[in-house]
């Protein structure tokens, strides 16, 4: 409950209030020693605090989530961990960190047949080549992102879209 409300606030652009949800439920969390809660809420909680500036601090909640998701052998949440670091290299400029991180979490998901979670992260993989000047690299990772997608027929989550199919309307 305090996650999804948390998001809501989230998605309203009122991250402090989001911040201090996410903290909560966190806390929570430990108090029930739920160890995937804690994992879960730690990283909601990273991004919260990333989309709101604080990098070197989401860094920080983001490797416990990671170092929990491990020790418990959970394999697709440490893929999402290894995305959520990338996120922060990205947002600190680290683009080959972000680069190698983005296909460790791909390595992850693949042979899950994971998808539309692979495309997103084909995408921010295709975004970090951009930004180290390798277009025709981003150009074939973004299309093969986008192939995916077309193909996967899954209702896409407004969230998760890039900006620009944020604002177009689906056919």
């Amino acid at each position: 409950m305090l996650h999804s409300l948390a998001l809501s606030r989230g998605a309203q652009e009122r991250r402090p209030e989001a911040i201090t949800i996410f903290a909560e439920a966190l806390q929570l969390e430990r108090s029930l020693a739920n160890r995937p809660g804690i994992a879960q809420a730690l990283a909601a909680l990273g991004l919260a605090v990333l989309h709101n500036g604080d990098a070197p601090r989401a860094r920080t909640l983001f490797e416990e989530a990671l170092h929990i998701r491990q020790a418990i052998n959970d394999t697709w949440a440490v893929a999402l961990s290894y995305d959520d670091l990338a996120r922060a290299d990205l947002v600190e400029g680290h683009l080959q960190t972000a680069v190698a991180l983005l296909k460790r979490s791909i390595a992850l998901l693949y042979p899950m047949n994971e998808q539309l979670t692979v495309s997103y992260r084909l995408d921010a993989l295709a975004w970090a080549c951009a930004l180290l000047g390798q277009g025709p690299r981003a150009a074939k990772l973004a299309g093969a992102a986008a192939a995916i997608r077309a193909t996967h027929r899954k209702i896409h989550l407004p969230i998760y879209a890039p900006p620009h199919q944020r604002l177009c309307p689906r056919p």
